[in-house]
């Protein structure tokens, strides 16, 4: 992960924050939607915590003052620039969800060519709506580096942008640790990046960690550009001359309310070349079913192709099915272990969160509260089959909460379900990725089943995580374990 952790010590009464937040919490609702597009449950409480101390650090008004900023539509760009990193989430990697740069490099680009000699063009334009930190804007030009670099006198360009100005500088500098590339093939890593200058950290407990630098020549046919995919109007003439050949919007769409979601996928069609290739994340092609697009299998996804005439094609796009209640994560699947042993699991006070530990969503309710605190009494007193279908019905209207993807793969290890109890703190960790008592409980799945090369990587993984806050803090949901303690925990645990 590129991003930095700093513990939050608020200068304001955090029992005060809380409750201005549930009485302001329809208007902050409204104004997320508004602004951002963002629908309910997308942004939790404590990235809403993070965004309110940012924003107090800038403007040192009062707490109310602060909170009706939030509330504002259209917001101040200057309040909107403050909170906007505390409330994006910065989960990516590069070549993530490999299955589309393969179909990009095996089947559209080969076909995407031909098309363009046949135009009698020779020029590419694709754009990274959403690019986070910069890995998936770099991988997809190190796809199509290596397919045109043997025809010269092609124009590749690739666009990125990303309401989030703290991660462009980190994707502008192109300099990633170990964890961008975890579904890196290696011979991509040596050809196409190199140690960064002064990239040697220190971190207590970890060896001394290295960066690695982006390739020139990949780094330059990239142009990052901030942009709200939800602004009510997007001037894309300064950042490119012609319409986008293909445009990948992955992971972004599951955050949006439903209408902001479509009208956003309409506004892409606008900006885009018949036939060309609209790609969504794996959760996301529900929100396809548009008569501007035709959906297209490939080899473990779908993609949307741009139809030629929308208007008077005689072909109608695939309506997918509605979605399932749960998001659906793309999780490489594992297989169960044919034993559960209890003794293997050394969680100290992972298997319950204490109330007063999680804080409530955005838009929490009493009723939610009580629901999931009543959630976390049945698991911890042995009835997890009635915890799991608890946090299920919980999730089916609030299916981007970390907390409750958590507590219910906690219920899952006590049910002896350990693939079910991995898929869910997948997902927590996909949707808040430094939540190390996640990690914690997933070393010790693979230590039940004998992994002990995954057991180190989470581990390690809760250790880089532990190194960014003091050793006397208190880990969140660890029910008051200092953070000094649990590294030495996890330190004996590897050295078993």
């Amino acid at each position: 992960m590129n991003r930095e952790k700093t513990a939050l010590r608020p200068a304001f009464d955090e029992h005060a924050l809380k409750a201005l937040l549930e009485q302001n919490n329809d208007e902050l609702h409204r104004a997320f939607e508004a602004n951002f597009g963002l629908k309910r449950g997308a942004v939790h409480y404590y990235a809403l915590k993070r965004a309110v101390h940012a924003l107090w650090e800038a403007e040192k008004k009062p707490l109310e003052e602060i909170v009706c900023s939030l509330c504002e539509i259209p917001m101040r760009p200057e309040v909107m620039r403050a909170i906007v990193p505390h409330i994006t989430v910065y989960e990516t990697y590069f070549f993530r969800h490999p299955e589309h740069f393969a179909w990009l490099r095996d089947t559209f680009l080969p076909e995407l060519e031909q098309r363009k000699r046949t135009e009698g063009k020779r020029s590419v334009s694709c754009w990274s709506a959403g690019c986070s930190t910069g890995e998936e804007a770099y991988s997809l030009a190190m796809t199509l580096f290596e397919y045109f670099e043997e025809q010269p006198g092609w124009d590749i360009k690739v666009l990125a942008t990303d309401i989030n100005h703290a991660s462009l500088e980190i994707a502008r500098q192109g300099c990633y640790g170990d964890w961008s590339f975890r579904d890196t093939p290696p011979a991509l890593k040596a050809r196409f990046f190199e140690p960064c200058s002064h990239s040697a950290e220190p971190v207590p407990g970890l060896p001394r960690l290295t960066r690695y630098r982006v390739d020139g020549r990949i780094r330059r046919m990239v142009a990052f550009a901030e942009l709200n995919l939800h602004a009510p109007q997007w001037d894309l003439s300064t950042l490119s001359d012609r319409p986008f050949d293909l445009i990948l919007c992955r992971n972004v769409l599951i955050y949006l309310q439903r209408d902001a979601a479509k009208a956003l996928v309409a506004r892409f069609a606008e900006q885009m070349e018949p036939k060309s290739v609209l790609i969504v994340g794996p959760s996301e092609p529900w929100l396809l079913g548009s008569a501007l697009f035709i959906s297209q299998q490939i080899p473990n996804g779908t993609v949307f192709i741009k139809k030629e005439n929308p208007l008077h094609s005689v072909h109608v796009a695939a309506h997918l099915p509605e979605p399932k209640p749960q998001a659906q994560v793309s999780i490489v699947p594992v297989p169960s272990a044919s034993k559960y042993l209890a003794s293997e699991y050394r969680l100290p006070h992972t298997t319950s969160i204490p109330t007063d530990e999680k804080a409530p969503d955005l838009c929490a309710t009493n009723p939610r509260e009580e629901a999931i605190s009543r959630a976390k009494v049945l698991a911890d007193s042995g009835d997890a089959a009635r915890a799991i279908e608890l946090c299920s019905k919980l999730l089916e209207d609030e299916t981007t909460d970390p907390e409750l993807y958590y507590l219910r793969g906690i219920a899952h290890l006590h049910a002896r379900d350990l693939s079910s109890a991995e898929s869910d703190l997948k997902k927590s960790l996909f949707l808040e990725p430094d939540n190390i008592v996640a990690y914690i409980a997933l070393a010790s799945i693979a230590k039940a089943r004998g992994d002990e090369r995954e057991m180190k990587k989470h581990y390690s993984n809760a250790l880089h995580f532990l190194s960014k806050i003091k050793e006397s803090e208190i880990v969140p949901g660890s029910e008051g374990i200092p953070a000094k303690a649990m590294r030495d925990m996890i330190a004996s645990l590897m050295a078993e």
